[in-house]
């Protein structure tokens, strides 16, 4: 085997590796006589069958595996040979002379950069402690209502709509052989929020409670099984419509707990949610700091990508449509370079540090978001662990916010004490780019 590195251009490395002819008709050889062991011919036992006819009935299926086999060893020696690390899977173009059985194969790889951590001591970080003041306070406990959802029966005999909280039992059947039926007795979903997907929402809307359905539902993208199909047998056991507590005295009531007690646990609950939101622009100085050192070359196929998601997020999300710009579109891809180049600074301190998401932390930060979602915990879990796309972005925000509140403590800190005004002021110059798609 022969390697020659072809090409260097910034991470774009090109490679030429030749197999020659006498390893590939031995390997084609070795698997011929496998082939034979256990080959089926009229007129021959099995294993009995002549090996000129075996080479005649399988040599093309043997060449073809031999090649994708070799495709794979190539890039498994120029790694070992060259040091070189990727992520995106290489481009592999083999050539197989037919006259001269030689094998040449050219492979392209986008190599992961080389990056080097600063000192994060140099790294100068307001952390921030909430100053909860008696208005502030007042004024929360005043706006419960608008942030608690109050969720009560629906009047008898109406039928399921967007925004309904529906009770259900249900049973999946799975169409894979091998899979088992999956029942869950206690589900509940917010129509228009499910974790279900709007195909499932939309056979629920229209139904009343007591109603008992069976549908087929279409995986969605992200899914493990995307684009099969599965079947829903429900049972709708309740329907609830959002409306707004009266007063405190009223949300206490339906939570079982005293007056005072609620008030002091809102109060908790209104510190803690500060408390994130501060998080958050501490998060951005750090993100902004690391930014200012990424030096290092990224793949243009990795920013190009998350160009995409971040631009068909504005699409979807820009009320009016977002406009065709190329300003903004260049500030778009300017924003995806720098979230992919954090992105591997923050793999590279983690892995440094060793630093992992562990299944507990996973696991509640999915509660975490079933809560948000308004469904229950076993349906948010179940579907993660379902949704290779979703769960890689739950492990890798955990991993995320662990190595930045490593880098948190390892930074010069100043505390600084704020009201929730000010921490609300923090988010008005976050996203200077989503106020321009905004606008139009």
């Amino acid at each position: 085997m022969k390697i020659v590195e072809k090409s260097k251009d910034g991470l774009n490395r090109v490679y030429n590796v030749t197999f020659p002819a006498e390893f590939i008709s031995q390997k084609i050889d070795e698997r011929l006589r496998k082939i034979s062991e256990k080959a089926k011919v009229a007129g021959f036992r099995v294993g009995k069958v002549p090996f000129d006819i075996i080479k005649r009935n399988y040599y093309s299926d043997a060449l073809a595996e031999q090649i994708s086999a070799s495709s794979y060893q190539a890039i498994e020696e120029i790694v070992k040979k060259f040091k070189v690390n990727f992520r995106l899977k290489p481009k592999v173009t083999p050539g197989y002379d037919e006259k001269a059985g030689d094998l040449a194969v050219e492979v392209e790889i986008e190599a992961q950069p080389t990056i080097s951590v600063p000192d994060l001591s140099k790294m100068a970080v307001t952390t921030y402690k909430i100053k909860i003041k008696e208005e502030d306070a007042k004024r929360s406990l005043d706006d419960l209502k608008n942030r608690y959802p109050n969720w009560v029966n629906a009047p008898d005999g109406e039928a399921v709509k967007d925004g309904h909280l529906v009770e259900f039992s249900c049973t999946i059947y799975p169409r894979r052989k091998g899979d088992k039926p999956q029942r869950y007795s206690d589900a509940k979903a917010v129509m228009g929020q499910s974790i279900y997907g709007r195909e499932f929402d939309e056979n629920l809307i229209g139904k009343k409670k007591g109603d008992k359905i069976q549908f087929t539902v279409t995986l969605p993208r992200g899914h493990k099984l995307a684009g099969t199909k599965i079947d829903y047998s429900v049972n709708i056991k309740g329907i609830k419509v959002c409306s707004q507590f009266d007063d405190i005295a009223s949300l206490a009531k339906v939570t079982g707990k005293a007056e005072d007690e609620l008030k002091s646990t809102i109060i908790k609950e209104m510190e803690a949610y500060y408390a994130d939101q501060a998080w958050l622009e501490t998060k951005r100085q750090i993100i902004d700091w690391l930014a200012s050192k990424c030096d290092f070359p990224v793949s243009k196929t990795i920013v190009e990508n998350e160009f995409n998601n971040l631009w068909a997020q504005a699409q979807k999300s820009s009320q009016p449509p977002i406009s065709e710009n190329k300003a903004l579109r260049q500030e778009y891809m300017d924003i995806a370079e720098k979230r992919v180049k954090v992105g591997f600074m923050l793999e590279e301190i983690g892995k440094l540090n060793k630093i992992s998401e562990q299944p507990h932390e996973v696991k509640a930060a999915i509660e975490k978001m079933a809560k948000s979602y308004g469904t229950d915990k076993k349906s948010m879990y179940d579907y993660c662990m379902s949704n290779n796309q979703m769960l890689r972005a739950v492990k890798f925000q955990v991993f995320q916010d662990k190595v930045i509140k490593y880098i948190s403590s390892q930074a010069n800190t100043t505390e600084k004490e704020v009201t929730p005004a000010e921490v609300a002021r923090f988010s008005e110059d976050y996203d200077t780019t989503a106020k321009k798609v905004r606008r139009g």
